[in-house]
This record gives structure tokens, C-alpha cells and sequence, in this order.
């Protein structure tokens, strides 16, 4: 306990500095020692995770411009953009469609305001925020959805189409359109 309020009131003087001397920042990333007790191979398995990860975000970036200059769209690329690009490149090539709809989803369409990113259990009942409780869906379909899970915003055959195409869309997310998903 005391290492940790060490590091923390040094963390503390380390940014009053920051803020004294150029202003507050817009954000600030604290990066922890988590691969300190790592071997090598794991440390060498995180680095290329890392180089592939920034790979992937200057593709999306180029992405971006692309969308800008050929449909005139004007998207910043900023974390959400970044993380709309991520979900629809997690959709299959076959298959880039609403979980909830069935719709296609464009490239273009990202950032147009019909789709949009949701939930899947309610974040309000959750707080999971993270990558795997989130997926691109249509306005209609999420607003059908509304703030509850698939389980209890559809039934029937409408649920059993849903979960066998999130089965397909995206195997490790699947099981959040099943019925009992909320209380796993």
C-alpha cells in the first residue's frame, strides 16, 4: 500500500508541473508496470500486439481521409472514429449487417448518423463499456432495442434470428444475445 501512495503523490507532483508549466493538458494516459513481472516471450507476444494495433489505427486513419475526400463527410479521427472503424472491421467482409436489422452497413454510412454504436447489455445495468459488449447497429434498430438487452427488447423467432446472426457476426459476443446473458 504505501509503494502505491508514493507513486501516486509523485504522479500528483509530476502533473502540477505539467500544468504549471505548459497548462492543463487534454488528457492525460498513465501507463503501468503491469509487464514487469512478464518473460520474454510474453513481453515480445505484447510488442507485437502493440505494432499491429498502430498498424491497424494508421490504416483506419488513411480510411478516414478516404471517406472525407470521396464523400465529403468531414470526420475527425478521433476515438470514437477509431473505434467505429474497429467494430465495423470486426463484422466479416460477407456480412457487414445490423445484428438487430439484418441491414447492410456501408463504410460510408459509419459516420452518416444511421448507424450507430450500442450496447449490447445496457451499460446502465452492467457498466460493462468495453470492446466486447459493443456493436454497430442501424438507428432503427437500436432505438427498437432501446436501453434493454436482446433478450428482453426481442422474443421468438425475431430473438432466435438475432442470436444466430450475432453467432455468425461475432462469436465471442454471441452469447449476449442469448437469453440468460444477463445473469452470467
Amino acid at each position: 500500500k504505501r509503494t502505491v501512495h508514493i507513486a501516486l503523490n509523485q504522479m500528483r507532483k509530476l502533473v502540477n508541473a505539467i500544468i504549471e508549466t505548459y497548462g492543463a493538458p487534454d488528457e492525460i494516459v498513465l501507463e503501468l508496470g503491469r509487464e514487469l513481472k512478464w518473460n520474454q516471450k510474453r513481453k515480445d507476444d505484447y510488442k507485437k500486439e502493440l505494432n499491429e494495433n498502430t498498424a491497424a489505427n494508421d490504416r483506419r486513419k488513411k480510411d478516414v481521409q478516404a471517406l472525407n475526400d470521396e464523400y465529403g463527410l468531414g470526420v475527425e479521427f478521433n476515438g470514437e472514429t477509431k473505434l467505429r472503424l474497429r467494430l465495423y472491421d470486426e463484422l466479416p467482409p460477407d456480412e457487414r449487417v445490423c445484428v438487430y436489422t439484418g441491414k447492410p452497413i456501408g463504410r460510408q454510412d459509419l459516420f452518416t448518423g444511421e448507424i450507430e454504436i450500442d450496447h449490447i447489455l445496457p451499460f446502465s445495468r452492467t457498466l460493462d463499456d468495453s470492446f466486447g459488449n459493443k456493436v454497430l447497429c442501424t438507428r432503427d434498430g437500436n432505438r427498437r432495442k432501446g436501453v434493454r438487452s436482446p433478450a428482453s427488447a426481442f422474443s421468438g423467432a425475431e430473438l432466435t434470428e438475432i442470436a444466430e446472426r450475432a453467432e455468425r457476426l461475432f462469436k465471442s459476443k454471441a452469447w449476449r444475445f442469448q437469453p440468460d446473458a444477463m445473469e452470467k
